[in-house]
Parts: C-alpha cells; structure tokens; sequence
C-alpha cells in the first residue's frame, strides 16, 4: 500500500482525523497492520493512548522517522557488515572517544549527563558540512572539543 500524509494541528481534531484514517486504511480487517510515522515517541505514546480511549489500537505501529529509516536501512546496513547507528552504539563512541583522549572533558568524562550531552552534538553536528564544522571549531575551545568528539565517534 502507498504511505497517505495528512497533516493537521495537534490535538482531539489531529486525533479523530487519525482514528478515521486508520479505520479506512483496515477496512474490514481490525488486524490489518497499519504504521504511523510522529515527529517524536512522546507524540506517538500520546496518539496511541487518545486512539485507545476512542476505538482501540491493535496493529497499529507508531515510528519516528530516525527509527523507520533505521528498519528500512537495516538489511542494507547489515549486508555491508555495519550495525545501525542506534543511540546506544553512539553511546558507547562517545564514551570510548573519552576513555582514549577526554581533552577539555576529563574532569566529567565518566558523568553520564556528558555522555548524553556529546550524543546530543553528535546528532546535531551530523547535519554540518566540513567547512560549517571548521567554522564552529574556531569559536573556543570546548566547542572544538565537541566537534573534536563528533568527528571521532563519526569515524
């Protein structure tokens, strides 16, 4: 089946127009898998729930667009013998960059606060090109080192 876009304002308008759509995309069958893609997993625990107080959720899946890219990516990534870049695996990048060379974090390396902060960059850095990153090196110091650390867990 072709994917259907609809986009309406959040709320119990947003919901009822979900509710209606994924009727019409079951049809007769309650069990027919229907997947709907939400900017972030709170709005998809708060569509289930309102779908849930209305007429029920079996079958129906809720993904961000990172997590549906990562299942439609995964053979392909697997075939070329990589592991998804889930946030878990940028994790433990980030904390190995840190054990081997800390730079201006050795004082909080180990604090998981950095570790999440570092995650955060490298998810935001990963939409810079090379000379926006150089740009962003010359501000100081620790905006370096977080570009330092985005550029070795990216390797």
């Amino acid at each position: 089946m072709s994917p259907v876009v609809q986009i309406t304002p959040y709320g119990p308008a947003a919901h009822e127009a979900l509710a209606t759509l994924i009727e019409e995309l079951k049809g007769t069958d309650p069990l027919a898998p229907v997947t709907v893609v939400v900017g972030s997993n709170q709005l998809g625990v708060a569509a289930r729930r309102a779908l849930g107080r209305r007429r029920g959720v079996a079958a129906v899946t809720f993904l961000t667009p990172y997590r549906l890219a990562e299942l439609l990516g995964a053979a392909r990534v697997a075939g070329e013998g990589r592991r998804p870049v889930s946030t878990p695996v940028v994790a433990g990048a980030v904390r190995a960059v840190l054990a081997e060379a800390p730079g201006h974090f050795e004082g909080v390396a180990s604090h998981p606060a950095t570790e999440r902060s570092l995650v955060r960059a490298h998810r935001a850095l990963s939409e810079l090109d090379d000379p926006a990153l150089a740009r962003l090196r010359a501000t100081g110091l620790r905006t370096a080192e977080v570009v330092r650390i985005h550029g070795a867990v990216a390797t």
